[in-house]
């Protein structure tokens, strides 16, 4: 005889605000990322430096995925933004794909054969968009930008083939990263242009180009992806008032972004066609703009870099150390993790590693950042670990040599 226990839920009911998950994409310099600062109390993670001339709060560019996915434990953690930001999409997909990369030893991501690679590529990207959630549980709202391409659709209704707007996204059947990131998405906006079509007087049936406009679109069409569930117009103006009323900002202790705001484009009432690129529309952020050479801003960084005493062996890799000056761990304590793990003597110059296996910096420690961790506390603990290596290397004086080293305080 089967026995049910009885359960209470709790029904509510009413409309629940939420912060929201948007992934916002368009063709290069629509002003995606302009679009994106607009929202409250904005923070950037610019995984392209997408973002150097404008006046907005930011976070490292992240050099790995372990180091995007740890940047998003720090926002979950101290709540620094009512809006979070990635910036681009497709280029935190470059990280995943770099990392799978490095954990498994592959040359590309056809390597394993049988789709093996975009798959976990995807389980990547899950638990990618897992914890961009996971933020949005905080009050954040949750912004991805996005490039889009241009693909051929071929149509089996009487609209036979047309080129299509789409996210740049891996869309392979097993590893089908735009479509579950539009499946996460609470609003997917596509942001172009809108350009109407003139015929020209005296020139017969010759027509022109006129326009430029940028638009959001809120709605699906056959040209585009795009979807909102908040009754959004299908077509608007690119700026952030347009919807502004449907954004919540639920982090009330940080201050407020104040909107940029731009004068809106008169266009004549044409024909209008499929939203295209059109390069030469002005660009209202432009007076924003603040240019830096590749070479002034890795001088600043370096600056920066020496200032705080964060200075590395340069064998070392950015996608390493940009985690280790993250989590205050020093080359020695890596060193240290080499030698506990057994991966290599720990006397071995970190320049012969490289030398001989350059892998073993980023798919060795890098790709795997929290059991670097473990054994980085293990070794804070007890730095005697270190003192029996390099007895095993018949160093002259062990523990002299230990007590030299830069073993951080705490485990």
């Amino acid at each position: 005889m089967e026995r049910w226990i009885l359960m209470n839920f709790e029904i509510t009911s009413g409309v629940k605000t939420e912060a929201l998950k948007v992934v916002a994409y368009g063709p290069e310099g629509v002003g995606k990322s302009s679009f994106a600062a607009q929202f409250p109390d904005p923070l950037f993670i610019d995984t392209e430096e997408s973002t150097t001339h404008m006046n907005v709060n930011r976070l490292p560019n992240p050099t790995s995925f372990t180091m995007l996915m740890e940047e998003l434990v720090f926002v979950i953690q101290n709540k620094p933004c009512a809006t979070l930001i990635v910036d681009t999409a497709d280029w935190a997909q470059t990280l995943a794909e770099k990392q799978v990369l490095a954990e498994n030893s592959w040359k590309s991501i056809e390597s394993p054969g049988y789709g093996a690679g975009y798959v976990a590529v995807r389980e990547k990207w899950t638990k990618f968009l897992d914890k961009l959630s996971d933020v949005r549980e905080q009050g954040i709202n949750v912004v991805l930008t996005a490039h889009s391409e241009i693909k051929k659709f071929e149509d089996p209704t009487d609209l036979g083939a047309y080129d299509r707007y789409e996210l740049k996204l891996s869309k392979r059947s097993n590893g089908h990263i735009a479509g579950v990131t539009k499946e996460w998405a609470d609003m997917v906006l596509f942001l172009n242009y809108d350009v109407t079509v003139v015929k020209r007087e005296g020139m017969g049936n010759k027509y022109a180009a006129q326009g430029g406009q940028r638009k959001i679109y809120t709605e699906h069409s056959p040209q585009y992806d795009a979807k909102n569930r908040f009754g959004l117009a299908p077509s608007l103006p690119l700026d952030y008032s347009s919807i502004a009323h449907v954004v919540p900002n639920l982090n009330q202790d940080n201050t407020p972004q104040q909107q940029v705001q731009t004068e809106p484009v008169t266009q004549p009432a044409q024909q209008t066609v499929a939203p295209t690129q059109a390069e030469s529309a002005p660009d209202p952020f432009a007076s924003q703009a603040i240019q830096k050479t590749p070479e002034q801003i890795a001088a600043v960084n370096e600056q920066v870099d020496t200032a705080f005493g964060i200075q590395h062996h340069q064998a070392l890799p950015k996608e390493l150390t940009d985690l280790m000056n993250a989590n205050d761990v020093s080359d020695d304590e890596i060193r240290g993790v080499m030698g506990v793990r057994g991966h290599f003597p720990i006397n071995t110059p970190f320049e012969n590693i490289a030398n001989s296996t350059p892998e073993y910096f980023t798919g060795g420690l890098a790709s795997n950042w929290d059991g670097v961790m473990e054994v980085v506390h293990q070794i804070r603990a007890n730095p005697q670990v270190l003192i029996d290596l390099f007895v095993k290397v018949n160093d002259a004086n062990p523990s002299e040599t230990v007590s030299n080293m830069d073993i951080r305080v705490g485990g």
